[in-house]
């Protein structure tokens, strides 16, 4: 009853090219992210308006929590042995994580901000 939403990082470290994204099944959530990251200079590539089945947000979505995935795929070495600090972009880290973080402190401190969800 206490959960306003959950924020989730996932494959955000990555020194390869892709893109930046931000998938979440609440369409409040997503405006609020990408409201979040354009005042911080942070503009995804993608937001999908989309209820996903993989990553550690999508029991919450199936909780009736929102929640959203901020990430950045088309990493070749998710989750494997390749995967070393030496592929490790710390701008990259940097800049999903304030935006992670701003995100998460705006739904704390104001959870107005988000629009109300039936239960």
């Amino acid at each position: 009853q206490d959960v306003v939403a959950m924020v989730n990082l996932d494959g955000i470290a990555s020194a390869y090219p892709s893109h930046r994204e931000i998938w979440s099944a609440d369409a409040g959530l997503l405006a609020l992210a990408v409201e979040v990251g354009a005042a911080q200079g942070w503009e995804p590539d993608r937001a999908m308006n989309v209820r996903s089945t993989f990553s550690d947000h999508a029991p919450f979505t199936d909780a009736g929590v929102p929640a959203c995935l901020i990430w950045r795929p088309d990493y070749p070495y998710y989750h494997s042995r390749g995967d070393v600090r030496g592929l490790v972009d710390e701008h990259a880290i940097a800049q999903t994580a304030s935006v992670s973080a701003t995100l998460a402190h705006r739904l704390a401190s104001d959870p107005a901000a988000l629009a109300p969800r039936v239960v």
